[in-house]
């Protein structure tokens, strides 16, 4: 798990920083692309939240520049133990710096006290236990099936894209991430 800082002591000037003891709470999950982030919020009793944070600008760099404004307020943040986000990774180094600009302005929004743990997409997949290699359609009936498994039926799945099963699965990752370190 990572907590940003810029002292070697890992805390900030002048701030004084309580360390967890208490790893309850709520855990979010972190998909985006150039175009929306999408979030989903875990409980430890396996209820979802999910939410979509539409980026507008006629380009990438204008709608980075409009990510602070799209993601939610401090008060989301409230409870939240840690943080799973996707690391972005491919061949195309053009589309990878983007979506690093992006995942920088998501960073931005996210209270420093919050754990914070980048994961590529095998790696979620594997500790959300998935494999490696699990197709998108293997990942949205994973998270459905454990969903409605946990008598969540009343979530409306249906709305959920890709992105949302993704961050979920980002969501859940951290979640036991965090319980492995407790």
């Amino acid at each position: 798990m990572r907590e940003a800082s810029n002292t070697a002591s890992g805390r900030d000037e002048g701030c004084d920083v309580a360390p967890i003891t208490n790893w309850a709470g709520l855990y979010v999950g972190i998909d985006f692309d150039t175009h929306a982030v999408h979030l989903v919020k875990l409980s430890e009793d396996g209820a979802a939240t999910y939410t979509r944070c539409e980026l507008v600008g006629l380009d990438a760099f204008e709608r980075t520049r409009h990510v602070r404004q799209a993601m939610p307020g401090a008060s989301y943040w409230d409870d939240v133990v840690a943080v799973g986000i996707e690391e972005p990774q491919g061949v195309q180094k053009a589309t990878v710096s983007k979506l690093k600009a992006v995942q920088g302005a998501i960073l931005a929004c996210i209270p420093r006290a919050t754990l914070v743990e980048p994961m590529v997409p095998a790696r979620w997949r594997k500790v959300a236990d998935l494999p490696g290699g699990a197709s998108k359609e293997y990942v949205n009936l994973h998270v459905r099936s454990r969903i409605t498994s946990r008598g969540n039926t009343a979530m409306n799945l249906i709305d959920w894209p890709q992105d949302a099963c993704d961050a979920y699965c980002l969501a859940l990752a951290v979640s036991r991430l965090v319980e492995e370190a407790a």
